[in-house]
């Protein structure tokens, strides 16, 4: 190999090290920060972006922290008032050049780019696991719009959110050993990172679009 072939690539190694500084150099990343000082980013964000052009219709929000089954966090619930909540995941930020591409590189991503307003309850037949409705007394479909851990009046409780498969989560929260699926309300167990058995669960998508940057 000639010198000059050495050289070029060389120089391409470079010029490809320099591109990867370019775009990852100046990126933060989500570990970067504490999980109240997340939840006050989020919450400046939320402001400006839901609250300030609500023409009144919500008056005000809360962040919750959402942990998987081995307590690691990087989803939060924003439950607001009166009604209607939505998901953020916080991952490492991109460098804005993406943006240009129409990919998102904020930090925070959100589940959708307007306010959940609605999700019923249901169960899963045993058999055929199809859904099954959970009725009111009256013998209609049950529709909320708050979110899960609302309805079911989690409270002070650590608040879950399971991976079943691939865009479907299970909300949850813990009595010993057992989660409590808050969607159909029954218990269950999560082993080698997939529940026991069959769960209702909550489709939510974290797709990496610049309108879904928070």
């Amino acid at each position: 190999m000639n010198k000059i072939k050495v050289k070029s690539i060389v120089a391409l190694v470079l010029l490809f090290s320099l591109c990867m500084c370019f775009v990852w150099g100046h990126a933060r990343q989500a570990s970067d920060y504490t999980t109240e000082q997340h939840i006050q980013r989020m919450s400046e964000r939320i402001e400006k972006r839901f609250m300030a052009e609500d023409n009144g219709k919500r008056t005000g929000f809360e962040i919750k922290p959402l942990y998987n089954e081995n307590g690691m966090l990087n989803i939060f619930l924003v439950e607001f008032e009166p009604y209607g909540y939505l998901y953020v995941h916080a991952g490492d930020e991109l460098n804005k050049v993406f943006g240009w591409l129409g990919f998102r590189t904020s930090m925070y991503t959100l589940s959708d780019s307007t306010i959940i307003s609605t999700w019923s309850p249901y169960t899963l037949n045993p058999t055929t696991f199809e859904k099954e409705w959970i009725l009111d007394e009256e013998g209609n479909k049950i529709v909320y719009d708050r979110s899960p851990f609302y309805v079911a009046n989690a409270g002070n409780a650590k608040y879950y959110l399971l991976e079943n498969e691939d865009g479907h989560f299970i909300p949850a929260i813990k009595t010993g050993e057992d989660f409590v699926n808050l969607i159909s309300g029954k218990k269950f167990r999560f082993q080698n990172g997939q529940p026991e058995t069959a769960q209702a669960c909550e489709f939510i998508a974290f797709y990496a679009h610049k309108q879904l940057d928070l």
